[in-house]
């Protein structure tokens, strides 16, 4: 079997789209490639996320492939440092109430994504977590930025 060539990092979403439809790369994870995948021009072979794609139910999730991979992609909205309470509860309350809208739920799903209009205390978990997940990978590995 020849080697594969896997998605090396990028500035943004777009060129790595790019290298992977000219076949300089071979596998991508980008909520971006879901149009080419419904075009036919490419093949969804997993779905990274802990719900199968309404659109493609056939397509497993990547921890049934392989289970030691347990991560979701995320976004979030973040203020500057002492931004005053208040204002963090009321940007967060009504960015829930545009997450959880059909538009934008529609909108996120023909990209692969899904909204879940958590909150400041359930982003910061999330950042927790990949933090000491991904620390400790690079500990490990003795990882250094180029």
């Amino acid at each position: 079997m020849g080697s594969i060539r896997c998605t090396p990092p990028y500035r943004g979403g777009t060129d790595a789209l790019n290298d992977f439809l000219a076949g300089i790369t071979q596998i991508l994870s980008e909520p971006n490639a879901l149009p080419n995948i419904k075009a036919g021009k490419a093949r969804m072979l997993a779905v990274v996320g802990r719900v199968l794609h309404p659109d493609y139910p056939d397509v497993p999730m990547i921890k049934e492939i392989y289970p030691d991979i347990d991560t979701v992609g995320w976004f979030g909205m973040f203020a500057p440092a002492g931004t005053p309470p208040a204002i963090i509860k009321r940007l967060s309350d009504e960015m829930a109430k545009i997450a959880m809208t059909h538009e934008l739920n529609a909108q996120f799903l023909s990209l692969a994504l899904r909204p879940n209009g958590s909150g400041p205390d359930e982003l910061a978990a999330i950042l927790r977590k990949d933090f000491d997940r991904y620390g400790k990978l690079v500990r490990e590995l003795n990882l250094r930025q180029d």
